[in-house]
């Protein structure tokens, strides 16, 4: 997931996690200091929203 845009968009989402994806990512993008993990929250909760969890150390992917 990058959290610049948030990319990718919520339907691909969705399909990959009903595809049966088993895991997703996030990144910045950021070009700039001030700018790493912008929208991170707002990505994170559209991730669980479609039924991936975090793990149990901050910087492990989401599972299903």
């Amino acid at each position: 997931m990058n959290t610049q845009g948030p990319w990718p968009a919520p339907e691909v989402v969705r399909w990959w996690y009903e595809e049966g994806g088993s895991a997703v990512s996030f990144g910045s993008d950021s070009h700039e200091p001030e700018t790493v993990g912008r929208n991170f929250a707002a990505t994170a909760a559209m991730v669980e929203a479609h039924g991936f969890k975090p793990g149990k150390d901050p910087v492990d992917f989401w599972r299903r």
